[in-house]
């Protein structure tokens, strides 16, 4: 079928309510005015169709049976955006993406994802913002996705782009007619580990302890290449010798992005050092040096404009009476350590 006139659009957009693009109508509905087009107006659309398939196929020609078949199939799947309401409906009217060849032999979906770890690249869980390489079997293919971003819509090999949210995914390739579909379970840094890499102690002030370390957001079997994190600013809650530091803040870091370095057991590296330290009570000369000093710090993973909680890295340091000083963070620690 040609594609459709100016007239048919403007019809359709009159009838169903759905400005399919390129209608001549002054007054599109609300939600295609506002720049979508929402599972309500689906619904109209289908309901519409079984009072309309007499206008339709006397007005435009088309099929009855697969007029009415095709766009209650529409309205029953309640589609997510409006690229693919607009693409529905005009494959309910004839005007959809043409059919590609025949299969010339069985049509099978791979996926492989670009990062090279975790060493499982077929994997079906992914990291938010993961890319994968989509190869069908049999023939081009016309694609499909709800969820995520493809680079093409049509061939036999295409690059997926996780959201930068989590959700599920599902992808599909249709060969001639003949459709083979994934899907996908998308997830956000969800732990963080941190690993001492080195310590330090500062001679003739009162307790301290301190360590630097590496940071890994999990899990692990996924890549978080394409996100990162944060550190919000929290106060200190303080007691005993410590208590002078009560309601001091952490101070916040700046965005932390992660490398395609997956490490297992651990999770994406974070390419990036934590300085962690207890800080020292000056003026002090106590014979009990008892107390405590912690900071409950949120941490937020980021992806693009996506954002959200991974948890709380609290960092703890125990002074006992005698001074001996214990610094610990999510997983790393260092200490006892004695005043010197």
């Amino acid at each position: 079928m040609p594609n459709p006139t100016p007239e048919q659009l403007a019809w359709v957009a009159r009838t169903f309510g759905i400005d399919l693009g390129g209608a001549t109508s002054s007054t599109p509905p609300s939600s295609a005015a506002a720049g979508f087009i929402t599972a309500s107006d689906v619904k109209y659309a289908a309901t519409t169709v079984k009072n309309v398939v007499g206008d339709i196929t006397s007005e435009i020609g088309i099929a009855t049976e697969k007029v009415t078949q095709t766009a209650l199939g529409i309205g029953d799947s309640l589609v997510e955006t409006g690229e693919k309401v607009q693409e529905g409906v005009k494959g309910a009217l004839g005007w959809g993406t043409p059919p590609t060849a025949a299969p010339t032999g069985p049509v099978t979906l791979t996926s492989q994802t670009e990062a090279t770890s975790p060493a499982n690249r077929a994997r079906l869980k992914l990291g938010v913002g993961e890319r994968v390489t989509l190869t069908v079997t049999g023939g081009a293919a016309n694609w499909t996705i709800s969820g995520a971003k493809l680079s093409a819509k049509a061939g036999t090999v295409v690059t997926m782009t996780a959201p930068i949210r989590p959700g599920t995914v599902t992808v599909t390739a249709d060969v001639g007619g003949t459709t083979a579909s994934l899907t996908f379970n998308v997830v956000a840094p969800s732990t963080m580990l941190l690993e001492r890499t080195s310590t330090e102690h500062y001679n003739g002030i009162p307790p301290n302890a301190g360590m630097r370390a590496s940071v890994y957001l999990g899990p692990d079997d996924v890549n978080f290449g394409a996100a990162g994190f944060v550190e919000d600013e929290i106060s200190a809650k303080a007691s005993g010798s410590w208590r002078d530091k009560n309601g001091e803040g952490h101070s916040p870091g700046p965005f932390l992005p992660c490398s395609d370095t997956v490490v297992a057991g651990k999770g994406s590296d974070a390419n990036a050092t934590d300085h962690c330290w207890s800080g020292y009570i000056p003026g002090l000369n106590l014979t009990d040096w008892t107390g405590q000093i912690s900071w409950r710090i949120p941490w937020h993973w980021q992806c693009g404009s996506g954002a959200g909680l991974i948890g709380y890295a609290t960092q703890l340091v125990v002074t006992d009476a005698a001074g001996n000083t214990t610094i610990s963070k999510a997983g790393a620690s260092y200490g006892p350590v004695a005043i010197s």
